[in-house]
């Protein structure tokens, strides 16, 4: 296991900034996920941990000991790619013994770990198969399989489940959420899948255009976002935005034509954006002075929940998510709560957060 620190680590390939100078902590044994858009630096990030990549600046601390000079095998780490990368004409076994046969380990402690190895993933019936016969399923279990038998210090993880049809991804998050407590190793992870990256990770760090945004428990992340785009971008369908007025220092948002009475909000009174997830909004029973007017434009039907497009008098278009049944057709003029205890409110110009005072 690793401890590992990121130190003005960047990356330019010839005058493109893939990934512009960061810090970055990753405890022993935790569960990070990179997440983050297409070309945002997340691979080139975990290909400068691996070592195929040499940074442009900064230093990388495993254990406090930078390893910027080591080659990838001197590092210790374990690569498990999104095309599972097996070796088609080896059995299941002698893929994941490779790495012990290429060291010339005895064979009796290779059958030895490979069948751990088999019994911890549960393919001891595949050994003998190839990897034409496996299902994609299967063939990730081989491919993590390769990996743990070396034992590493760290696991670096490049979109591995990517490949698999929805249903498998769903299981094969929990197997590796139960892989990863198992084995107590430190697991890097990267992904553009936001639903990966809450389900899995013990902290989640989000790459933007080469910039490390927020950095925090999926939790932190979901209710807290440092701006705009980390709202949108997390949950799914992501953060609502409002048009709003902060007034009076603060005191008060006016939103909607309604007067909304807040903790103190950290910034000038203006104009702001006020960002809602999707169950902070409730359809009323009844129309009183606090709701908001709105019209229904679409109805989504879930099976245990339904999101339901509306549209306000002031043509900001919400999506609400809601385990109420209810009988609503496009057009139905409804009226909505809107529970801004919960908002997130931006700077308009910046897209930064406002933090609520206490």
């Amino acid at each position: 296991m690793a401890e590992i620190k990121l130190k003005s680590l960047s990356k330019k390939f010839g005058k493109t900034d893939a990934l512009h100078p960061l810090d970055l902590e990753i405890r022993d044994g935790e569960f990070m996920t990179i997440l983050g858009p297409s070309g945002c630096g997340k691979s080139t990030l975990l290909n400068l941990l691996a070592g195929l990549e040499a940074p442009t600046t900064g230093d990388i601390l495993f254990d406090g000991e930078s390893v910027i000079e080591l080659s990838p095998k001197q590092r210790d780490v374990a690569f498990v790619f999104q095309s599972y990368a097996l070796y088609p004409h080896k059995s299941v076994y002698d893929n994941i013994a490779f790495p012990l046969a290429v060291v010339k380990t005895d064979k009796k402690e290779i059958d030895k770990q490979v069948h751990q190895v088999a019994q911890l993933l549960e393919i001891e019936n595949l050994l003998e198969r190839r990897p034409k016969e496996l299902s994609g399923g299967q063939r990730q279990r081989v491919a993590l399989g390769r990996a743990i038998i070396r034992r590493p210090r760290v696991f670096l993880f490049d979109e591995p489940l990517s490949n698999l049809d929805a249903q498998l991804r769903t299981q094969m998050r929990t197997e590796l959420k139960k892989l990863h407590r198992k084995l107590k190793t430190t697991f890097i992870y990267v992904t553009h899948d936001q639903t990966e990256a809450m389900s899995l990770a013990d902290t989640i760090a989000i790459l933007r255009d080469g910039n490390l945004l927020q950095t925090g428990t999926p939790e932190k992340i979901y209710k807290e976002p440092a701006n705009m785009f980390i709202g949108s971008f997390i949950g799914n369908p992501g953060m609502n935005f409002v048009n709003a007025e902060l007034i009076e220092n603060g005191a008060k948002v006016k939103l909607e034509n309604r007067i909304f009475e807040l903790s103190l909000i950290v910034g000038k009174p203006g104009e702001i954006m006020a960002g809602l997830r999707p169950e902070y909004i409730q359809i009323a029973d009844e129309k009183h002075p606090g709701t908001i007017p709105a019209r229904v434009e679409v109805v989504e039907h879930l099976g245990s929940e339904a999101l339901i497009e509306v549209t306000t008098r002031n043509n900001s278009t919400l999506i609400i998510r809601t385990a109420q049944e209810l009988d609503l057709s496009m057009n139905d003029e409804i009226s909505l709560n809107l529970d801004l205890s919960k908002a997130s409110f931006f700077d308009k110009s910046t897209g930064s957060n406002l933090p609520i005072g206490e």
